[in-house]
């Protein structure tokens, strides 16, 4: 099978975590999140060789050779290279295998997710860009090479396979609900697959057979976004390293493994709390939900010594509670972003106005209905 289009993009979003940071690292826990309309954007078109280029990276006219199921080229894979490199070379990957021809093409990577200029200096805000780049390059090659997404499991292939990218460019790391978001978009409750389950049959399994796999544990549901539903974004100026507060939590498991498993189960239980009130369109019980899983991440960080919610996501909280929005960290913490949540349009830019106050950036976002998508 050839495929028979002369150009193909494929455009994914954002994600912001709603509920579920920290405890959906453990296995069998939910979390809540929802894309948002910032975008990366994976052009493919034939060539006489593979090339990539991500100008919005630094990265320009990139050659590659596909050998041996892996693309390679002169340099090392770092940064955003990595995560095209293993999108690509696991997409081409499943495709040799599924008998499709593959011929050498040219891909362009861009996005348009947000900077801000702290203090001078361009600040990214963190809203999923690598797990975007990872599934446009994925379903532009697929669509590309005749993949059409709408068809029964195709957008589970595509989640599959950038899973796989996305885990393997960050060195065996990451819970995948990044991906999840972008791959489906809209507002959705995702659990984890069984890391040492993908660990172990990554060299067992062929591509196609571990994208075929049933995966132990992982589970997408969408949920019907509530009537009012209003989720605010903020960045606070500065960002924290996640592997280093990964490195400092998993210390704290370690010396204190039952007090950790039961803030997990805590957490797991306030995220399902979360779900139900989103579904059940219970206004007054969302805002409860969020409230109370930032009071236990609270309690991670006095009993884990980690700092998550920095005094600038302080701020970030108290202005928007003082407008009847509940408010919280989004994502790791230590910095980086928070959201705010609720119903009341009329509060909107008081709570910016006090977040800009507080020198604090509130993003110009909003929820995106669709995944991935080819334009």
């Amino acid at each position: 099978m050839k495929h028979t289009s002369t150009k193909t993009i494929a455009k994914a979003p954002g994600k912001l975590m709603i509920a579920g940071e920290w405890s959906v690292l453990t296995y069998g826990n939910p979390c809540v999140a929802c894309a948002i309309d910032v975008y990366a954007e994976a052009t493919i078109v034939p060539s006489k060789k593979w090339i990539i280029h991500a100008p919005d990276f630094g990265l320009y006219d990139i050659p590659f050779v596909f050998k041996e199921k892996a693309l390679s080229h002169s340099g090392v894979y770092t940064g955003t290279l990595s995560f095209v490199q293993y999108a690509a070379v696991m997409s081409i990957s499943f495709l040799t295998q599924m008998g499709i021809e593959v011929t050498p093409c040219e891909l362009l990577v861009h996005t348009d997710f947000p900077h801000v200029l702290v203090q001078g200096t361009k600040e990214k805000v963190g809203f999923g860009s690598s797990a975007a780049v990872t599934v446009s390059v994925v379903a532009s090659v697929l669509s590309h090479f005749s993949f059409d997404l709408t068809e029964g499991k195709n957008r589970e292939i595509v989640l599959n396979l950038a899973c796989v990218a996305h885990y393997l460019a960050q060195g065996s790391a990451g819970s995948g609900y990044d991906i999840a978001t972008s791959t489906y978009g809209g507002l959705l409750a995702y659990t984890r697959f069984d890391a040492l389950w993908l660990q172990e049959n990554l060299t067992k399994m062929s591509i196609i057979e571990l994208v075929n796999a049933e995966w132990p544990g992982l589970s997408v549901s969408k949920i019907n976004v509530p009537n009012e539903l209003i989720v605010l974004a903020c960045f606070v100026g500065r960002h924290a390293s996640t592997s280093q507060m990964l490195a400092a939590m998993n210390s704290f498991e370690k010396r204190s493994k039952r007090h950790y498993q039961s803030l997990m189960d805590s957490l797991a239980l306030a995220t399902e709390k979360v779900i139900l009130s989103l579904s059940q369109n219970d206004q007054s019980a969302l805002i409860q939900s969020i409230s109370t899983y930032r009071d236990l991440l609270c309690e991670l960080q006095m009993q884990s010594q980690v700092e998550l919610e920095t005094p600038e996501l302080t701020l970030l909280c108290d202005g928007a509670l003082e407008y009847g929005f509940a408010a919280k960290l989004s994502g790791a913490g230590g910095g980086d972003s928070g959201i705010a949540i609720g119903f009341e349009k009329k509060n909107v830019q008081k709570i910016t106005e006090a977040w800009r106050k507080n020198k604090l950036y509130p993003q110009d976002v909003a929820l995106s209905l669709e995944g991935v998508s080819i334009v």
